[in-house]
Protein backbone atom coordinates (compact mmCIF):
# COMPACT_ATOMS: atom_id res chain seq x y z
CA UNK A 1 0.00 0.00 0.00
CA UNK A 2 1.41 3.55 -1.32
CA UNK A 3 3.06 5.92 1.65
CA UNK A 4 1.01 8.51 3.08
CA UNK A 5 1.12 11.75 5.32
CA UNK A 6 -1.05 13.80 7.84
CA UNK A 7 -0.40 17.66 7.11
CA UNK A 8 -1.15 20.36 9.54
CA UNK A 9 -1.19 24.08 9.41
CA UNK A 10 -2.88 26.43 11.96
CA UNK A 11 -3.79 29.84 10.63
CA UNK A 12 -4.81 32.56 13.10
CA UNK A 13 -7.77 34.40 13.03
CA UNK A 14 -7.54 37.49 14.65
CA UNK A 15 -9.81 39.73 12.80
CA UNK A 16 -12.83 40.18 10.45
CA UNK A 17 -10.85 42.13 7.88
CA UNK A 18 -10.27 39.87 4.97
CA UNK A 19 -8.56 42.16 3.11
CA UNK A 20 -5.06 41.09 4.33
CA UNK A 21 -3.33 37.29 4.03
CA UNK A 22 -4.38 35.13 6.51
CA UNK A 23 -1.20 34.72 8.53
CA UNK A 24 -0.39 31.12 8.84
CA UNK A 25 1.85 29.25 11.75
CA UNK A 26 3.73 26.13 11.57
CA UNK A 27 3.47 23.66 8.81
CA UNK A 28 3.67 20.03 9.87
CA UNK A 29 4.23 16.51 7.84
CA UNK A 30 4.18 13.13 9.74
CA UNK A 31 3.47 9.71 8.48
CA UNK A 32 0.39 8.43 8.03
CA UNK A 33 1.45 5.35 9.97
CA UNK A 34 -0.44 4.14 13.75
CA UNK A 35 0.82 1.04 15.37
CA UNK A 36 -0.82 -0.27 18.15
CA UNK A 37 -0.70 -3.47 20.32
CA UNK A 38 -2.75 -6.43 20.98
CA UNK A 39 -5.39 -4.64 23.38
CA UNK A 40 -5.88 -2.05 20.39
CA UNK A 41 -3.61 0.90 22.51
CA UNK A 42 -2.28 3.25 19.98
CA UNK A 43 1.74 2.74 20.98
CA UNK A 44 3.46 4.90 18.08
CA UNK A 45 2.31 6.78 15.50
CA UNK A 46 3.26 8.79 12.72
CA UNK A 47 6.80 9.21 11.70
CA UNK A 48 7.70 7.17 14.81
CA UNK A 49 5.50 4.29 14.36
CA UNK A 50 6.96 4.08 10.20
CA UNK A 51 10.10 3.73 11.83
CA UNK A 52 9.04 0.21 14.24
CA UNK A 53 7.27 -1.05 10.63
CA UNK A 54 9.76 -4.32 11.64
CA UNK A 55 7.58 -5.06 15.64
CA UNK A 56 6.16 -7.79 14.66
CA UNK A 57 4.56 -7.89 17.91
CA UNK A 58 2.13 -5.01 16.98
CA UNK A 59 -0.24 -4.37 14.42
CA UNK A 60 0.66 -1.55 11.84
CA UNK A 61 -1.16 0.35 9.50
CA UNK A 62 1.24 2.38 7.30
CA UNK A 63 -1.66 3.94 5.27
CA UNK A 64 -4.78 5.19 7.54
CA UNK A 65 -6.54 6.84 4.61
CA UNK A 66 -7.07 3.84 2.58
CA UNK A 67 -8.26 2.18 6.02
CA UNK A 68 -10.91 4.55 6.51
CA UNK A 69 -11.75 4.31 3.16
CA UNK A 70 -12.39 0.66 3.45
CA UNK A 71 -14.05 0.70 6.97
CA UNK A 72 -16.68 2.82 5.25
CA UNK A 73 -18.73 0.84 2.97
CA UNK A 74 -19.31 -1.96 6.40
CA UNK A 75 -22.31 -1.80 8.31
CA UNK A 76 -21.30 -3.90 11.38
CA UNK A 77 -17.40 -3.22 12.36
CA UNK A 78 -15.47 -5.67 13.75
CA UNK A 79 -13.19 -5.88 16.94
CA UNK A 80 -10.07 -4.93 14.49
CA UNK A 81 -11.88 -2.21 13.01
CA UNK A 82 -12.94 -0.84 16.23
CA UNK A 83 -9.07 -1.38 17.38
CA UNK A 84 -8.25 0.77 14.31
CA UNK A 85 -11.02 3.37 15.26
CA UNK A 86 -9.40 4.15 18.55
CA UNK A 87 -5.95 4.12 17.03
CA UNK A 88 -6.78 6.92 14.26
CA UNK A 89 -8.76 8.93 17.23
CA UNK A 90 -5.88 8.54 18.93
CA UNK A 91 -3.28 9.56 16.27
CA UNK A 92 -5.48 13.24 15.77
CA UNK A 93 -5.30 13.24 19.63
CA UNK A 94 -1.66 13.38 20.16
CA UNK A 95 -1.24 15.43 16.78
CA UNK A 96 -3.45 17.65 17.73
CA UNK A 97 -3.08 18.29 22.02
CA UNK A 98 0.68 18.92 21.24
CA UNK A 99 0.03 21.92 18.41
CA UNK A 100 -2.65 23.46 20.65
CA UNK A 101 -0.68 22.77 24.16
CA UNK A 102 2.24 24.76 22.11
CA UNK A 103 0.35 27.25 20.74
CA UNK A 104 -1.16 28.24 24.38
CA UNK A 105 1.74 28.39 25.58
CA UNK A 106 3.37 31.03 22.60
CA UNK A 107 0.32 33.14 22.71
CA UNK A 108 0.15 32.54 26.67
CA UNK A 109 -3.61 32.40 26.67
CA UNK A 110 -5.07 28.66 28.26
CA UNK A 111 -8.34 29.16 26.58
CA UNK A 112 -7.61 29.62 23.12
CA UNK A 113 -10.92 28.79 20.63
CA UNK A 114 -9.99 26.08 18.54
CA UNK A 115 -12.01 24.99 15.05
CA UNK A 116 -10.84 22.45 13.11
CA UNK A 117 -11.15 21.76 9.30
CA UNK A 118 -10.68 18.32 7.77
CA UNK A 119 -9.79 18.19 4.11
CA UNK A 120 -11.02 14.70 2.39
CA UNK A 121 -9.87 13.38 -0.99
CA UNK A 122 -12.56 14.60 -3.28
CA UNK A 123 -13.49 11.00 -4.30
CA UNK A 124 -14.24 9.56 -0.68
CA UNK A 125 -18.05 8.81 -0.23
CA UNK A 126 -19.70 11.48 1.45
CA UNK A 127 -21.33 9.87 3.86
CA UNK A 128 -17.50 9.14 5.41
CA UNK A 129 -17.57 12.95 6.96
CA UNK A 130 -20.21 11.81 9.15
CA UNK A 131 -20.05 8.52 9.94
CA UNK A 132 -16.50 7.61 10.63
CA UNK A 133 -14.75 11.17 11.14
CA UNK A 134 -16.91 13.09 13.28
CA UNK A 135 -17.15 10.67 15.69
CA UNK A 136 -13.61 10.14 15.84
CA UNK A 137 -12.87 13.86 16.38
CA UNK A 138 -15.45 13.44 19.36
CA UNK A 139 -13.88 10.15 21.00
CA UNK A 140 -10.18 12.04 20.76
CA UNK A 141 -12.25 15.27 22.81
CA UNK A 142 -11.32 17.57 20.33
CA UNK A 143 -14.55 18.09 19.81
CA UNK A 144 -18.21 17.41 21.96
CA UNK A 145 -21.54 16.09 21.21
CA UNK A 146 -23.07 19.67 22.45
CA UNK A 147 -20.64 21.28 20.02
CA UNK A 148 -21.98 22.65 16.84
CA UNK A 149 -21.06 20.93 13.95
CA UNK A 150 -19.31 23.98 12.22
CA UNK A 151 -16.53 23.49 14.76
CA UNK A 152 -15.22 20.76 13.19
CA UNK A 153 -15.81 21.07 9.09
CA UNK A 154 -15.20 19.26 6.07
CA UNK A 155 -14.13 20.27 2.85
CA UNK A 156 -12.89 18.41 -0.22
CA UNK A 157 -9.27 18.97 -1.65
CA UNK A 158 -11.09 20.19 -5.02
CA UNK A 159 -13.48 22.69 -3.02
CA UNK A 160 -10.32 23.85 -0.97
CA UNK A 161 -8.17 23.89 -4.47
CA UNK A 162 -11.30 25.90 -6.08
CA UNK A 163 -11.53 28.47 -3.40
CA UNK A 164 -7.60 29.13 -3.36
CA UNK A 165 -8.07 29.98 -7.19
CA UNK A 166 -10.49 32.44 -6.49
CA UNK A 167 -7.94 34.19 -3.77
CA UNK A 168 -6.98 37.74 -4.43
CA UNK A 169 -3.41 36.48 -3.12
CA UNK A 170 -3.57 34.01 -5.84
CA UNK A 171 -4.98 36.61 -8.81
CA UNK A 172 -2.23 39.10 -8.00
CA UNK A 173 0.20 36.40 -8.98
CA UNK A 174 -1.49 35.18 -12.00
CA UNK A 175 -3.16 38.16 -13.69
CA UNK A 176 -4.10 35.76 -16.36
CA UNK A 177 -7.01 34.09 -14.60
CA UNK A 178 -10.24 35.19 -15.46
CA UNK A 179 -12.65 35.27 -12.56
CA UNK A 180 -15.15 32.68 -12.21
CA UNK A 181 -18.58 33.59 -13.14
CA UNK A 182 -22.15 31.35 -12.49
CA UNK A 183 -22.36 28.20 -14.62
CA UNK A 184 -18.84 28.78 -15.88
CA UNK A 185 -17.35 25.89 -16.24
CA UNK A 186 -13.34 24.74 -15.40
CA UNK A 187 -10.96 21.69 -15.51
CA UNK A 188 -8.95 21.40 -12.81
CA UNK A 189 -6.04 18.80 -13.47
CA UNK A 190 -3.57 17.82 -10.26
CA UNK A 191 -0.32 16.11 -11.59
CA UNK A 192 1.95 14.48 -9.08
CA UNK A 193 5.69 13.75 -10.69
CA UNK A 194 7.09 10.30 -9.61
CA UNK A 195 10.79 8.94 -10.29
CA UNK A 196 9.60 7.52 -13.54
CA UNK A 197 6.05 8.21 -13.34
CA UNK A 198 3.47 10.67 -13.82
CA UNK A 199 0.06 10.75 -12.35
CA UNK A 200 -2.92 13.22 -12.67
CA UNK A 201 -6.49 13.71 -11.70
CA UNK A 202 -8.48 15.58 -13.69
CA UNK A 203 -11.93 17.03 -12.58
CA UNK A 204 -14.84 18.84 -14.36
CA UNK A 205 -16.47 21.33 -12.43
CA UNK A 206 -19.15 23.88 -12.60
CA UNK A 207 -19.28 27.01 -10.45
CA UNK A 208 -22.25 27.53 -8.96
CA UNK A 209 -23.38 30.07 -6.55
CA UNK A 210 -22.68 29.52 -2.66
CA UNK A 211 -25.09 29.31 0.35
CA UNK A 212 -23.26 31.71 2.23
CA UNK A 213 -25.38 35.00 1.19
CA UNK A 214 -23.04 37.59 1.15
CA UNK A 215 -22.11 40.02 -1.50
CA UNK A 216 -18.49 38.72 -2.68
CA UNK A 217 -19.39 35.51 -1.56
CA UNK A 218 -17.11 33.32 -3.66
CA UNK A 219 -18.31 30.33 -6.19
CA UNK A 220 -18.20 26.86 -5.37
CA UNK A 221 -17.60 23.95 -7.76
CA UNK A 222 -19.74 21.12 -8.40
CA UNK A 223 -17.95 17.79 -9.83
CA UNK A 224 -19.46 16.76 -13.39
CA UNK A 225 -16.58 14.70 -14.22
CA UNK A 226 -13.45 12.95 -13.02
CA UNK A 227 -10.81 10.75 -14.81
CA UNK A 228 -7.51 9.91 -13.87
CA UNK A 229 -4.51 10.43 -15.92
CA UNK A 230 -1.00 7.95 -15.72
CA UNK A 231 2.27 8.12 -17.52
CA UNK A 232 5.87 6.24 -16.85
CA UNK A 233 8.82 6.83 -19.03
CA UNK A 234 8.77 3.05 -20.61
CA UNK A 235 5.41 3.42 -22.23
CA UNK A 236 7.01 7.06 -23.43
CA UNK A 237 9.51 5.15 -24.96
CA UNK A 238 7.73 2.15 -26.17
CA UNK A 239 5.33 4.69 -28.10
CA UNK A 240 7.80 6.89 -29.79
CA UNK A 241 9.58 3.45 -30.70
CA UNK A 242 6.67 2.49 -32.12
CA UNK A 243 6.42 5.82 -34.01
CA UNK A 244 9.73 5.73 -35.32
CA UNK A 245 9.59 1.78 -36.89
CA UNK A 246 7.05 3.68 -39.00
CA UNK A 247 8.91 6.71 -39.77
CA UNK A 248 12.66 5.24 -40.27
CA UNK A 249 12.66 2.25 -42.70
CA UNK A 250 14.76 -0.87 -41.14
CA UNK A 251 17.64 0.14 -43.30
CA UNK A 252 18.50 2.91 -40.78
CA UNK A 253 19.77 0.80 -38.30
CA UNK A 254 18.07 2.71 -35.16
CA UNK A 255 19.70 0.94 -32.04
CA UNK A 256 17.95 0.47 -28.77
CA UNK A 257 20.35 3.51 -27.27
CA UNK A 258 19.38 6.05 -30.24
CA UNK A 259 16.02 5.56 -29.30
CA UNK A 260 15.95 6.29 -25.98
CA UNK A 261 18.62 9.25 -26.62
CA UNK A 262 15.51 10.34 -28.57
CA UNK A 263 13.00 10.27 -26.33
CA UNK A 264 14.93 12.31 -23.96
CA UNK A 265 15.82 14.80 -26.44
CA UNK A 266 12.25 15.36 -27.40
CA UNK A 267 11.23 16.18 -23.60
CA UNK A 268 14.14 18.36 -23.30
CA UNK A 269 12.86 20.12 -26.81
CA UNK A 270 9.15 20.12 -25.47
CA UNK A 271 10.38 21.73 -22.12
CA UNK A 272 12.80 23.98 -23.15
CA UNK A 273 11.25 25.35 -26.46
CA UNK A 274 14.34 23.82 -28.70
CA UNK A 275 13.67 23.12 -32.49
CA UNK A 276 10.67 25.15 -31.95
CA UNK A 277 9.59 26.83 -35.89
CA UNK A 278 7.26 29.14 -37.31
CA UNK A 279 5.84 26.51 -40.88
CA UNK A 280 2.90 28.04 -42.72
CA UNK A 281 1.40 30.20 -39.59
CA UNK A 282 1.97 27.11 -36.60
CA UNK A 283 4.18 26.30 -34.14
CA UNK A 284 6.43 23.22 -35.65
CA UNK A 285 8.68 20.98 -33.39
CA UNK A 286 11.23 19.07 -34.96
CA UNK A 287 14.02 17.24 -33.23
CA UNK A 288 17.43 18.54 -34.30
CA UNK A 289 20.33 16.15 -33.62
CA UNK A 290 23.01 17.25 -32.16
CA UNK A 291 26.80 16.86 -32.79
CA UNK A 292 27.14 14.62 -29.99
CA UNK A 293 24.17 12.50 -30.61
CA UNK A 294 25.67 12.27 -34.19
CA UNK A 295 28.74 11.35 -33.27
CA UNK A 296 28.32 9.03 -30.13
CA UNK A 297 25.73 6.86 -32.50
CA UNK A 298 28.05 6.88 -35.70
CA UNK A 299 24.72 8.24 -37.55
CA UNK A 300 24.61 8.43 -41.68
CA UNK A 301 23.81 11.72 -43.47
CA UNK A 302 20.68 9.12 -44.25
CA UNK A 303 20.13 8.72 -40.74
CA UNK A 304 20.31 12.46 -39.64
CA UNK A 305 17.48 13.69 -42.33
CA UNK A 306 15.24 11.53 -41.58
CA UNK A 307 15.59 12.27 -37.52
CA UNK A 308 15.56 16.07 -38.08
CA UNK A 309 11.91 15.42 -39.84
CA UNK A 310 10.36 14.32 -37.06
CA UNK A 311 7.83 16.40 -35.70
CA UNK A 312 7.63 15.95 -31.73
CA UNK A 313 3.50 16.82 -32.68
CA UNK A 314 3.17 14.14 -34.54
CA UNK A 315 4.74 11.65 -32.18
CA UNK A 316 2.39 13.04 -29.05
CA UNK A 317 -0.70 13.07 -31.57
CA UNK A 318 0.49 9.01 -31.58
CA UNK A 319 1.07 9.01 -27.93
CA UNK A 320 -1.86 10.99 -26.97
CA UNK A 321 -4.57 8.81 -28.13
CA UNK A 322 -3.95 5.92 -25.52
CA UNK A 323 -2.89 8.17 -22.82
CA UNK A 324 -5.74 10.28 -23.14
CA UNK A 325 -8.12 8.53 -24.54
CA UNK A 326 -10.61 8.73 -20.88
CA UNK A 327 -10.06 12.57 -21.07
CA UNK A 328 -11.01 13.02 -24.87
CA UNK A 329 -13.96 10.73 -24.09
CA UNK A 330 -14.72 12.86 -21.19
CA UNK A 331 -14.83 15.90 -22.82
CA UNK A 332 -16.15 14.51 -25.95
CA UNK A 333 -19.13 14.16 -24.29
CA UNK A 334 -19.80 18.18 -24.53
CA UNK A 335 -17.19 20.12 -26.18
CA UNK A 336 -19.56 22.87 -27.14
CA UNK A 337 -19.18 24.61 -23.81
CA UNK A 338 -15.77 26.61 -23.83
CA UNK A 339 -13.81 25.52 -20.80
CA UNK A 340 -10.60 26.88 -19.28
CA UNK A 341 -8.24 24.13 -17.90
CA UNK A 342 -5.76 24.88 -14.65
CA UNK A 343 -2.62 22.47 -14.34
CA UNK A 344 -1.71 22.58 -11.22
CA UNK A 345 1.82 20.59 -10.14
CA UNK A 346 2.30 19.18 -7.08
CA UNK A 347 5.12 21.09 -5.71
CA UNK A 348 6.45 18.28 -3.31
CA UNK A 349 6.74 16.18 -5.77
CA UNK A 350 8.52 18.60 -8.80
CA UNK A 351 11.28 19.72 -6.92
CA UNK A 352 11.88 16.14 -5.45
CA UNK A 353 12.34 15.06 -8.82
CA UNK A 354 13.18 18.33 -10.69
CA UNK A 355 16.96 17.94 -9.74
CA UNK A 356 17.57 14.55 -9.71
CA UNK A 357 20.60 13.03 -12.03
CA UNK A 358 17.88 11.63 -14.50
CA UNK A 359 15.35 14.34 -15.65
CA UNK A 360 11.90 12.81 -15.87
CA UNK A 361 10.44 14.36 -19.35
CA UNK A 362 6.58 13.47 -19.01
CA UNK A 363 5.84 16.72 -17.57
CA UNK A 364 6.52 18.28 -20.80
CA UNK A 365 4.99 15.67 -23.00
CA UNK A 366 1.84 15.73 -20.97
CA UNK A 367 1.66 19.08 -21.20
CA UNK A 368 2.30 19.32 -25.41
CA UNK A 369 -0.27 16.64 -25.28
CA UNK A 370 -3.11 18.95 -23.35
CA UNK A 371 -2.31 21.78 -25.50
CA UNK A 372 -2.42 19.37 -28.92
CA UNK A 373 -6.12 18.84 -28.03
CA UNK A 374 -6.97 22.41 -26.51
CA UNK A 375 -8.82 23.53 -29.70
CA UNK A 376 -10.62 20.16 -30.42
CA UNK A 377 -11.83 20.24 -27.09
CA UNK A 378 -12.34 23.35 -26.41
CA UNK A 379 -11.04 24.54 -23.34
CA UNK A 380 -8.20 27.32 -22.65
CA UNK A 381 -5.05 26.29 -20.57
CA UNK A 382 -5.16 28.83 -17.71
CA UNK A 383 -0.87 29.96 -17.98
CA UNK A 384 1.40 31.31 -15.32
CA UNK A 385 3.84 34.05 -16.04
CA UNK A 386 5.51 32.21 -18.77
CA UNK A 387 4.75 28.55 -17.23
CA UNK A 388 1.82 26.76 -18.61
CA UNK A 389 1.28 25.34 -15.25
CA UNK A 390 1.66 27.13 -10.81
CA UNK A 391 3.23 24.53 -8.99
CA UNK A 392 0.58 24.01 -5.50
CA UNK A 393 1.43 22.26 -2.02
CA UNK A 394 -0.55 21.00 0.79
CA UNK A 395 -0.28 24.80 2.22
CA UNK A 396 -2.11 26.09 -0.55
CA UNK A 397 -4.85 23.57 -0.15
CA UNK A 398 -4.96 24.43 3.38
CA UNK A 399 -4.99 28.49 2.98
CA UNK A 400 -8.25 27.66 0.32
CA UNK A 401 -9.61 25.74 3.15
CA UNK A 402 -9.51 28.41 5.57
CA UNK A 403 -10.47 31.52 3.53
CA UNK A 404 -13.76 29.36 2.93
CA UNK A 405 -14.26 28.78 6.20
CA UNK A 406 -13.41 32.56 7.27
CA UNK A 407 -16.30 33.13 4.52
CA UNK A 408 -18.55 31.07 6.84
CA UNK A 409 -17.45 32.91 9.58
CA UNK A 410 -17.57 36.14 8.15
CA UNK A 411 -21.72 35.43 7.00
CA UNK A 412 -22.60 34.11 10.55
CA UNK A 413 -21.28 37.12 11.96
CA UNK A 414 -24.46 38.76 10.42
CA UNK A 415 -27.20 37.11 12.58
CA UNK A 416 -27.16 37.58 15.99
CA UNK A 417 -28.91 33.74 16.26
CA UNK A 418 -28.76 31.17 13.88
CA UNK A 419 -30.67 31.46 10.66
CA UNK A 420 -33.11 28.43 10.08
CA UNK A 421 -35.12 28.78 6.57
CA UNK A 422 -37.50 25.67 6.22
CA UNK A 423 -36.03 23.04 3.25
CA UNK A 424 -33.05 24.57 3.08
CA UNK A 425 -29.46 23.35 4.17
CA UNK A 426 -27.04 26.63 5.43
CA UNK A 427 -23.25 26.47 5.21
CA UNK A 428 -23.00 28.31 8.14
CA UNK A 429 -24.50 29.59 11.71
CA UNK A 430 -24.40 32.18 14.41
CA UNK A 431 -22.05 29.47 16.01
CA UNK A 432 -18.85 32.07 15.94
CA UNK A 433 -20.84 34.86 17.02
CA UNK A 434 -19.71 33.35 20.84
CA UNK A 435 -16.55 31.10 20.20
CA UNK A 436 -15.08 33.20 17.43
CA UNK A 437 -12.13 31.13 16.69
CA UNK A 438 -8.59 32.15 17.46
CA UNK A 439 -7.03 29.51 15.39
CA UNK A 440 -7.96 27.18 12.80
CA UNK A 441 -6.26 23.79 12.33
CA UNK A 442 -6.39 22.36 9.13
CA UNK A 443 -5.85 18.48 8.78
CA UNK A 444 -5.63 16.67 5.40
CA UNK A 445 -2.88 14.92 3.19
Amino acid sequence: MDEDYVYSQCFFNGTRDFSFEISSHDYLMQRACISYNKEGKCVSWGNESYDSLNNTNQTHVSNFYAELELIQDKKIHDDKDRFFIDSVSEYLMLLLNDRKEALEKQIGNPRISFHYVFIVPTKWDFSIRENVLRPIFTQAKLISKQDHENKLLFFTQLESVFQLIQSKEYRKKHSTIEKFKQGSQHIICRISIGQDTLSATVDVTQAEYSTVEIADATLVPRLLHSVDISMCNDGTKNAMKNYLQHKISPKENVTPELEDALVLMAGSALDYGVGLEIKEGREELNLHLSNHLRKEHGLTESQIRTINTISVKDVCSSISRKILADFRSMLLNNSRKQRTLFLLLDSSTYFQHKFDDYYSPLLPWLIYMLKDNAEFLNYKIMTSQSQSYSSIGSSDVFKGATLKMMEMARYSDMHVLPLVIPGRMLDSSAVFICSKPNVIINIGR
